[in-house]
């Protein structure tokens, strides 16, 4: 395993990781920006044939969150 795996392991050590090729990666890009505008973050990193993608999900938002930045934008 190469160094950058294991540190984005430990990094990510809670979140699901999979493998999954770059058509289908693309094909994920394609159905999300349907719905979704996607952010696209590139770096300076040159790993020859090396990609990281992350999908955030709501997850990280709890529903007290939610409410509370919908009552701060009613406020405005």
């Amino acid at each position: 395993m190469s160094a950058l795996r294991r540190e984005l392991d430990c990094l990510l050590k809670n979140e699901k990781a999979s493998e999954v090729g770059h058509e289908q990666v693309i094909a994920k890009l394609d159905e999300g920006s349907r719905l979704y505008q996607i952010l696209v973050l590139k770096t300076t990193l040159t790993i020859p044939y090396t990609s990281v993608f992350m999908r955030l999900d709501c997850g990280y938002w709890s529903d007290a969150a939610e409410k509370r930045l919908r009552h701060s934008l009613q406020m405005k």
